[in-house]
């Protein structure tokens, strides 16, 4: 390598600390930012909350499901630091810090190359699906974590094979208490590990059989207690329907489904915004060249890594295992970085081979990967989801001690969560409606018994599939004929009206 080039690569990698820093810098204005907690959130509080250790190891109530391990830690988070949004969303963050950290030693690890350490970096740092769920009051940050960690312990070199088996093991049983996708990439590393020490030797009982033994005995302990004939099962499945992958090949709706899916994963997970065709159209085409690129390295070990995974977890949809959903597929970000990042260098070492003027833009040209996602990032940020809070702070300041309250169907466990932690202290009568999804008709009895005046405050709406209507302009335009509206404020995904019922 010439001096020239070996200076470059200090730069790019100098850069990548950088940017990985100002990564971590988004996730802790995101984190401090105040938004507030939505409606899922809200009910994992509430479990977290009102239980106690042992209660924690019995379903959640509201149709939540959530690793046992990840529940204690914040219920210790709330013991510790009190019941509110910070403590609760303490834990995703610190996972996002780690992550963050240990991606860094994998790009280190697996490269010497500065312009694919600092294209992988920015393609994580930048993605927006990561730093908002890094303040995010659920597991799938920590789902982000244990796959990185899990890629970076089974590729590091170790002093011994006794400490190899000994990280191995107790990241297995600690990983399969944190994360729900735990089972996924203790697959693929254990088969990786096996493999790799049976091709050097020939032997079939080498010492990886002792770590996959300790996993298979702890998930199967904890797959007969906390997940087999689990309540909330049969209740969720309808709502993963859409994602899982049809079985018929053959038939238009499997096709749909994978382009969907494709778009889901380029444009949700990537960062590149599904809304944007030639965006995540750019990201996916590059991934198929990064996998390409690595192919023709013989880096099979690594793609293997890298896309079994993938692999896997649409084959538990297949099945109706695991559903293939942005959310609980978020952890293949890292995955995908990789591959891109390989892409990314190959297109753009190209093109300056054809056209060398473009040379002199150097590192410019390594950061518009990146910059694309930073620009998605910055766009809506911080990133709000539903403003519970502003809209109670605006009923707060205009409401009379003889006014009642009307909470929409999905408003009532903010509105408990934040009435519990002591954020909410107003003595007026409150109001449930109640869920009538099936029949927004069901409605109307409840509407036409309200007198007075009645603050009505909505988040989380729904929208009828059949007839595209939204829930909360049904009951509004209802309300409408029966009284006067006083006063409108809307907020991200969030609002409340002041009716008049003479």
């Amino acid at each position: 390598m010439s001096i020239h080039s070996s200076t470059y690569d200090s730069l790019y990698k100098k850069a990548s600390k950088i940017v990985l820093s100002l990564g971590i810098l988004l996730a802790n204005i995101q984190y401090f930012s105040g938004r507030s907690i939505w409606l899922d959130e809200a009910r994992v509080a509430l479990n977290v909350i009102e239980r106690s250790y042992i209660g924690l190891l019995e379903p959640l109530h509201s149709n939540q499901v959530a690793p046992i391990l990840f529940l204690w830690v914040e219920r210790l988070f709330v013991d510790v630091f009190g019941a509110n949004d910070l403590s609760l969303r303490l834990f995703p963050l610190l996972a996002y810090v780690i992550t963050a950290i240990v991606f860094y030693k994998i790009v280190n690890h697996l490269s010497k190359d500065g312009k694919f350490i600092f294209v992988a970096i920015t393609l994580f740092a930048f993605c927006q699906p990561i730093i908002y769920f890094s303040s995010e009051l659920k597991q799938y940050m920590l789902d982000v974590c244990i796959a990185c960690i899990a890629l970076y312990i089974i590729i590091k070199p170790y002093r011994s094979v006794f400490q190899k088996i000994l990280v191995l093991s107790f990241f297995g049983i600690l990983s399969i208490g944190l994360s729900n996708i735990a089972v996924v990439v203790l697959f693929t590393i254990g088969l990786y590990g096996w493999y790799t020490i049976f091709k050097q030797g020939k032997k079939v009982f080498n010492y990886m059989i002792i770590p996959i033994g300790v996993w298979g005995i702890v998930f199967g302990l904890y797959y007969m207690f906390f997940i087999s004939g689990h309540p909330n099962r049969s209740m969720m499945m309808p709502f993963w329907e859409y994602a899982f992958m049809p079985s018929n090949p053959f038939s238009q709706e499997f096709w749909i489904w994978c382009y969907d899916r494709y778009r889901m994963t380029f444009g949700r997970i990537m960062g590149a915004n599904p809304k944007i065709p030639f965006l995540y159209h750019m990201y996916g085409a590059v991934f198929f060249i990064g996998v390409y690129a690595f192919a023709k390295a013989k880096k099979w070990a690594l793609l293997f890594l890298l896309l079994f995974p993938i692999l896997t977890h649409l084959g538990l949809s297949l099945f109706e295992l695991y559903p293939y959903e942005r959310r609980v597929a978020l952890y293949i970000q890292p995955l995908l970085a990789l591959v891109c990042a390989k892409g990314f260098v190959a297109v753009i070492t190209t093109i300056q081979e054809q056209w060398p003027l473009l040379k002199k833009v150097g590192m410019l040209s390594y950061s518009v990967p990146g910059l694309f996602l930073l620009i998605i990032t910055l766009y809506t940020f911080p990133k709000e989801r539903e403003e519970f809070k502003k809209s109670y702070t605006h009923i707060k300041t205009h409401i009379r001690e003889t006014d009642k309250i009307l909470l929409s169907p999905s408003t009532d466990n903010a509105w408990e969560y934040y009435k519990s932690i002591g954020y909410i202290q107003l003595k007026n009568r409150v109001l449930n409606s109640g869920y009538h999804r099936s029949d927004f008709n069901k409605h109307i009895q409840e509407l036409d018994t309200l007198s007075g005046r009645v603050w009505y405050l909505f988040s989380h709406d729904y929208i009828d599939k059949h007839t595209d209507t939204r829930e909360t302009d049904f009951m509004i335009n209802h309300m409408k004929t029966n009284g006067d509206v006083l006063l409108e404020e809307r907020a991200t995904g969030t609002g409340v009206y002041l009716f008049d019922f003479k």
